[in-house]
């Protein structure tokens, strides 16, 4: 299971930016700022900060996973 990772609102539009150039596609849901789909992986954004990853691409998955790290994104629980 992937860890739920937490990322300060400041970032949100650079993990939109590097979604969209990957070539994620955008859908709007309930408490959500975004769920981004490519394929077989699938991130969820919430209006909390909470990212969840889904999908069985975990190669592409993994590479979202370091970017968002990057941006200074934590584990929670």
């Amino acid at each position: 299971m992937r860890p739920v990772l937490q990322l300060t609102p400041e970032r949100f539009d650079e993990l939109k930016a590097f979604l969209t150039e990957h070539g994620f596609s955008f859908e709007t849901r309930p408490h959500q700022v975004f769920l981004a789909r490519k394929g077989m992986a699938v991130v969820n954004l919430y209006t909390n900060g909470k990212i969840v990853f889904g999908g069985s691409d975990s190669t592409l998955i993994e590479e979202v996973e370091t970017f968002v790290k990057s941006l200074g994104a934590i584990p929670v629980e």
